[in-house]
């Protein structure tokens, strides 16, 4: 996965085989599979704070959480926070938000391999391709209409359900503004940008 885990942040030692692990007890964060992979952590090494068992006064617990009080005023919370806000998945504090964000993820895989065809790799990169294709068939004409539609591209989002879905989203901006005589030409460079990011 390649980013940090809270154990590591805080090098409790409390993970599968660490040093502390055996007298405390394998932290529950480090032990719950569930949440494998949400912000890009091991199990829920950076989801610990929707967790049971990580917060709170016995043995098993974490206990800087237990420091300050909540888990909101953690150090390493606020840094996946930070990290994670930025990115096109996004930050959540909610178990059933990061269970809904695996499972799109998973979906989204399963139809790129579906497919035979590789992951999204930056929607911010791809809506920037999509805006300059954009500029380059439609020029200066529609005036208003190209402006909305330019700014609808910006609120093109990686947590739409699935590809398929982006396309269609897509193509249904296109043929709602963008008049008949450049909108195939359109929809079909649009596409083909896509197609290039897949």
């Amino acid at each position: 996965m390649g980013r940090v885990n809270c154990w590591e942040y805080k090098r409790c030692e409390r993970h599968p085989g660490g040093r502390n692990s055996e007298e405390f007890g394998v932290c529950p964060a480090a032990r719950d599979e569930s949440l494998d992979g949400i912000h890009e952590g091991a199990n829920a090494g950076r989801a610990c704070w929707v967790v049971a068992g990580t917060m709170g006064e016995r043995n098993g617990t974490c206990p800087f959480a237990r420091e300050a009080r909540s888990c909101w005023f953690c150090d390493f919370f606020t840094a996946v926070r930070e990290r994670e806000s930025a990115t096109p998945l996004g930050f959540s504090t909610s178990r059933l938000s990061m269970e809904h964000t695996l499972k799109n993820v998973l979906d989204t895989d399963h139809l790129s391999r579906i497919a035979g065809i590789g992951n999204l790799c930056s929607i911010d990169s791809l809506r920037d391709e999509l805006k300059r294709t954009t500029e380059e068939i439609l020029g200066n004409k529609l005036g208003r209409k190209k402006e909305v539609f330019l700014r609808e591209l910006d609120n093109l989002s990686a947590r739409k359900p699935s590809l398929v879905v982006l396309i269609k989203d897509v193509s249904k901006k296109v043929y709602l503004m963008v008049d008949d005589q450049k909108a195939p030409a359109l929809e079909r460079a649009l596409l083909g940008v896509i197609d290039r990011y897949l």
